[in-house]
């Protein structure tokens, strides 16, 4: 361990650097409770064992791993009476992630996480008296010394000791081996149907057992230390905590069988934690049950056993509640037998009626007034004379309209009248089918013809009874799925927000796994990235919480060595030598891991598969043999010739096998511009194929495949997403504006967001998203994490805090705000913003002259802040004749540096048919290939490629000159202004060309600034012989509109006063949204100013401000709002449905929105329908994109749906407006 100075020093460091990553957070840390602090807040199903309990309530502090494992002791505490506190460590091998150098940075970020935190926490806790002390699934010793004795010491002294799945200790505390009382703990266990823990299997991994009579000795160890007790359940099989794990229970798949189980295997926790404390075992005992619970009983019929009452008073009055359950926990029989309990032996008989085959469980619990005195339970099973022997489906897995035939077998031929009834109900609790049929005569089959199309859920469950003379003779159940197929568009066919989850728990597949995917699906997600699991287990699990699989399938690493090799370092491609992904080596292995991983979960229907996230190339890679001969092959596809690419190049190549690929910083030295350039195109295709091949593996193996990455580099974007349906990236401005410009709505975009404790917004909260959405970025929430310092769950499984404080706002994401937003396209004012690659390229070693991701950011900023919608056209766009089309009237050139010689004719002719031109520093003076347009004679003028449209003459090398002055000149109506202002002109430009249409209207010590002019008569140029202005200028607003309104260009609403506000317009069809979010902490009231009255909603409110040009945005008030514009008010939403339903009919509900004069096409429409008791039935709710006005949809009840007086109601998303609808189900 370490002083505790030097602990607290090192601590220091690490948390100042953590600090440092967060910028603007005021070196605050965030409330550690979620990772500190086990509360009971989340209530669960559960039984009552012993709460209260007789012998009074056990005061207990509990070690465990602090992810998932917690949950367990709230899980004791439902069932039993407990009194306890708890000690959360990192994992079960370490006490605080401080001494993980790559945890350490996020988890000292939180309040409480520290080693010096974590001590000072236990030993103050250790200043309490306890009964006993567990350690569930986590290590002693991990422990400070200084604790470690207290603990001790205090178990020395009699209080009980536990540890949960092994001797987590090398300390010398397990040498008295004791059997004192040891025989109660596995009495009323009933061992013999836990499968879990008794079967083959289970048999098998305690080793040395050949039984089950062996399996107590291999569970339970007793030892004494000193006057205490020490217990250890070892259930030969651990429980990973590093993501989330067990820490009481053995980690058993979940099954419905679980539920049950799960009881069991509590009560024995508590029964083994009693027997450390002496002074609070029961003082009557269940005798004479087998040390396995397993019995014979037969039914009907009696099951007798003893209770033993070790009071010295006569005559307790006790009363036992005696409960059968099936294996699944449904309750069969219940019944409360009186006793009056004298010292010694107390007979107990319990009567059993007749059941179905197969196993049972008989509960007892024994109570003396309101408390438990003892409880157990034994395990028998019922042989019948007729049994369904197996239930076979010709599929496990089908699509929409598919039929399953299914098959029941019996053990054999009735003897009289027999049936099969089988049902179907989703995992929302939906009966949605029923079916019985007659044994036939002398057959031992019953088939089946099923759909599933009637579920909600990926999961059915098909439920078969044998029926003999009324009653129910055996039972079984399997599960089946339907793939969930239309998932990858803007939204599914219900209109779900799509928001996907990174990971889950490591213990997904378990049962406690089981109730972490239920949180997560009740809090809206519904896609959780994850790898796939190699038998699909995992997928399973997530599908029987109807949680899709997005699937981690690949992650693309291009590495590079000291020799310029490209190293590929996915696992199964390590070993490769010349990792160039043209090897065709490189290509098979990556085909075959990627088809490997995938295959197995198919069937489950992953949603979306990615290809990896923080996907990575190296620009200097590309040196190896393969790399070498492909860069030649690419090269000649770029340049078609020889002498083309020797005439760029000024080489004299005269064989293409000639080039020889210099290192880029070789290459830089010699100027080899155009070789870098070509170096990484080369390096951008060859990882742009490297996933286009992956996509096309997947997609060769599941023909339903939508594939793509997140959070990746994105190379040349372009090239990387053709032909993909998924991009996330990293949140970036200039990315996220150039992927929405390249891409149709249907492809997945989101940006990651979440419980960051420094990064990706931090923990701004559901603010995050909203921005994300209003800046027209994402279609999707990608959320990280559940688990860990950035996770949203608490040690408990409820969640943190901060999360807990995002529902209400994810809630109305997720009600159809978000689907309408995602659903709409930002406006287009026909202003276009010019992207050239090979510019890129060029601001990596060109920056003499500018910035293009400056003079873009710029632009960008600008044209938000005046309200003005764009996109993004790129040198291939431009190339295909998009400017060509008619629907741009502005196209700005932000420090375009590199402008090829076809993109330029474009250009022109875009001017000459009366387009604008916006330009700032050095436009075209790079070539396509990034070649210099200036001679190397300084005296000698030249030209850049747009010179002759922008009337310039330039003269040397292009360069900025640092002047800060001021400039105003006329532009059409308006002043041009910029007052005491860095303009960094380009010395290179020495006044208008001759015979130019085009003037210099202003100048800068001695070098001209500002060109202006018409170009024919018809369009009009401006050129800035200086960057784009920022947003952040006071003057850069009026600037920017000044520029537009040169081309006539006015936006049709501003916000003023908008400083730390961010806004933007969508537009849907005749609607237009107005979304507006908070971005600065000294944001003032704003008002909202459209340039002509219009009928103004507040989307969030669903309220209507009338006929108005303004709205108020106050500053205190919500930090993100949307409004919907439209020409004339929504006058009324009207419902239509029959008003008497019989459960399972279809009800068709006929909706017509009465919008006015306005066109309600591409409108949202949330349904919704509630029960009876006012609750909404979640399976039905949808938000509806309509057509036109009217809309027709049809909805299947439930056969189990409550009777009684339902309401639909339909809300417009955009205006709020309403309509109701009841009808009586009956």
């Amino acid at each position: 361990m370490y002083q505790h100075a030097a602990r607290w020093a090192g601590f220091s460091r690490v948390l100042a650097g953590v600090l440092l990553l967060g910028a603007g957070t005021a070196l605050a840390r965030h409330n550690g409770d979620y990772l500190n602090k086990v509360t009971t807040k989340l209530q669960t199903p559960h039984i009552e064992w012993a709460k209260p309990y007789a012998q009074g309530k056990p005061k207990v502090l509990f070690v465990a791993p602090r992810a998932v494992a917690p949950r367990e002791i709230v899980e004791l505490w439902q069932r039993f009476d407990l009194e306890f506190e708890a000690f959360t460590i990192a994992h079960s091998g370490l006490m605080s992630f401080e001494s993980d150098a790559g945890a350490a940075p996020y988890d000292l970020a939180v309040e409480g996480t520290a080693i010096e935190e974590k001590t000072d926490e236990i030993l103050a806790k250790l200043n309490a008296d306890y009964d006993a002390f567990v350690f569930a699934n986590a290590s002693f010793d991990v422990l400070p010394k200084e604790a470690q004795y207290k603990i001790l010491k205090r178990v020395a002294d009699g209080a009980g000791l536990l540890f949960v799945y092994s001797r987590s200790t090398k300390l010398p505390i397990f040498s008295k081996p004791i059997q004192d009382d040891r025989d109660r703990i596995l009495s009323g266990v009933p061992l013999a149907g836990l499968e879990y823990l008794s079967g083959a299997e289970a048999l098998k991994r305690f080793g040395g057992v050949k039984d089950a009579t062996g399996l107590p000795a291999k569970l339970v160890e007793t030892f004494r230390f000193k006057q205490g007790r020490i217990a250890v359940l070892n259930y030969a099989i651990g429980s990973s905590a590093y993501y989330g794990g067990h820490g009481l229970t053995p980690p058993e798949p979940y099954s419905l069988e679980w539920h049950a189980n799960y009881e069991y295997y509590l009560s024995l926790v508590y029964k083994t934690l009693l027997w450390t404390m002496p002074a609070k075992l029961p003082r009557i005992a269940l005798t004479g049950l087998p040390a396995n619970g397993g019995v014979s009983v037969a039914v009907p019929g009696a099951f007798a056993t003893t209770l033993r009452c070790a009071s010295t008073q006569a005559g307790v009055d006790a009363t036992v509640l005696a409960t059968v359950r099936d294996t699944l926990g449904a309750v069969e029989h219940q019944a409360i037998v009186p006793l009056r309990l004298n010292p010694g032996d107390n007979p107990l008989t319990v009567d059993i009626p007749a059941l179905k085959a197969g196993g049972h469980f008989l509960d007892l619990i024994v109570k003396s007034g309101a408390a438990t005195e003892e409880w157990g339970s034994v395990y028998f099973t019922v042989q019948g004379a007729l049994t369904l022997v197996d239930v076979v489906t010709d599929k496990q897995f089908c699509e929409k309209g598919e039929t399953v035939n299914v098959t029941a077998k019996l053990s054999a031929l009735p003897s009289g009248q027999a049936s099969v009834r089988i049902s179907l109900s989703d995992t929302a609790g939906r009966l949605f089918h029923v079916a019985e049929q007659a044994v036939p005569a002398g057959q031992q089959e019953v088939l089946f013809a099923v759909s599933l199309d009637g579920a909600t859920t990926l999961a059915t469950r098909l439920d078969a009874e044998l029926r003999v003379g009324g009653s129910v003779e055996d039972a079984t159940y399997r599960f089946l799925f339907q793939p969930r197929r239309y998932f990858g568009g803007a939204s599914d066919l219900t209109g779900a927000f799509r928001s996907i989850m990174w990971g889950g728990v490591s213990c997904n597949r378990t049962g406690l796994g089981w109730l972490a995917l239920q949180q997560l699906r009740n809090a809206g997600f519904n896609g959780l990235l994850n790898h796939p699991s190699a038998t699909a287990d995992n997928e399973r699990a997530m599908a029987l919480c109807d949680f899709p699989l997005v699937s981690y399938s690949y992650r693309i690493m291009g590495g590079v060595d000291d020799k310029g090799w490209r190293k590929d370092e996915w696992a199964d491609l390590k070993k490769v030598e010349d990792g160039c992904f043209y090897n065709p080596e490189i290509q098979q292995k990556a085909r075959d891991s990627v088809v490997g991983r995938v295959t197995p979960v198919i069937p489950y229907g992953p949603v979306l598969y990615t290809l990896g996230d923080e996907n990575y190339y190296s620009e200097k890679s590309g040196l190896s043999p393969i790399g070498q001969t492909s860069f030649r092959e690419y090269v000649q596809k770029q340049y078609g010739t020889l002498e083309s690419l020797n005439k760029v190049w000024g080489t004299q190549y005269g064989d293409w096998a000639q080039i020889e690929l210099l290192p880029r910083d070789e290459a830089l030295k010699k100027g080899f511009w155009p070789m870098v350039h070509a170096h990484m195109g080369f390096n951008e295709t060859e990882y742009a194929d490297y996933h286009h091949f992956l996509s096309a593996a997947i997609k060769s193996v599941d023909k339903f495949a939508k594939v793509g990455a997140e959070g990746s580099e994105p190379g040349d974007l372009e090239k990387t997403i053709e032909g993909e349906e998924i991009w996330g990236p990293y949140s970036d401005k200039r990315g996220n504006e150039l992927l929405r410009s390249l891409v149709t709505p249907e492809v997945v975009r989101g940006n990651w967001w979440g419980g960051y404790v420094g990064s990706h917004g931090a923990r701004a909260g559901a603010i995050n998203l909203w921005d994300q959405l209003i800046n027209g970025a994402v279609n999707t929430s990608l959320f990280f994490a559940a688990i860990g310092s950035e996770g949203l769950f608490a040690t408990d499984l409820s969640f943190a805090a901060y999360f807990e404080a995002m529902q209400a706002d994810l809630g109305e994401i997720y009600g159809g705000t978000g689907q309408l937003l995602a659903a709409s396209r930002v406006a287009d004012d026909g202003i276009a913003i010019h992207w050239s690659q090979a510019g890129e390229h060029a601001s990596t070693f060109f920056t003499a002259a500018g910035s293009p991701s400056h003079s873009q950011g710029s632009v960008l900023g600008l044209l938000d802040r005046c309200g003005f919608g764009y996109r993004y056209l790129t040198t291939r766009m431009i190339g295909n004749g998009e400017l060509a089309k008619g629907g741009v009237r502005v196209l700005f050139l932000a420090c375009s540096q590199a402008i090829s010689d076809k993109e330029a004719e474009a250009i022109r002719a875009f001017v000459k048919a009366g387009g604008t031109v916006i330009a700032d520093v050095a436009p075209g003076v790079l070539g396509a290939h990034c070649e210099k347009r200036w001679p190397a004679d300084a005296a000698t003028p030249w030209a850049a490629g747009l010179d002759d449209l922008f009337g310039v003459a330039r003269k040397g090398e292009p360069r900025a000159k640092q002047e800060t002055a001021s400039i105003s000149v006329r532009l059409g109506e308006n002043d041009l202004k910029l007052t005491d202002y860095p303009l960094r002109p380009d010395v290179s430009v020495t006044g208008p060309a001759a015979g130019a249409d085009v003037a210099a209207l202003g100048a800068v010590g001695g070098v001209p600034v500002v060109f202006a002019g018409a170009v024919n008569g018809a369009g009009r140029v401006i050129f800035l012989n200086f960057p784009f202005p920022s947003a952040e200028h006071p003057e850069g607003p009026a600037f920017m509109r000044t520029l537009l309104a040169v081309a006539g260009l006015k936006s049709t609403c501003e916000l003023a006063n908008g400083k730390d506000w961010f806004f933007r317009r969508f537009r849907n069809g005749d609607l237009t949204l107005i979304g507006i979010v908070l971005r600065g902490k000294t944001a003032g009231d704003a008002q909202l100013v459209l340039a002509e009255p219009a009928c103004v909603y507040d989307v969030r409110a669903g309220k209507y401000l009338g006929r108005t040009a303004t709205a108020a945005i106050a500053a205190d008030g919500p930090q993100a709002r949307v409004f919907a514009i439209l020409k004339s008010p929504t006058k009324k939403l009207k419902l239509d449905a029959a008003k008497r339903v019989k459960p399972g009919a279809s009800v068709t509900v006929k909706l017509r929105l009465d919008a006015g004069d306005a066109n309600p096409a591409g409108r949202l429409v949330r349904l919704q329908w509630f029960r009876p008791d006012g609750t909404e039935s979640m399976p039905y709710r949808a938000c509806l994109t309509l057509t036109g006005s009217e809309l027709d949809v049809t909805i299947t009840t439930a056969l189990n749906d409550p009777p009684g007086e339902w309401k639909i109601v339909a809300t417009d998303v955009a205006t709020g407006t309403r309509g109701e609808r009841e009808f009586k189900l009956k």
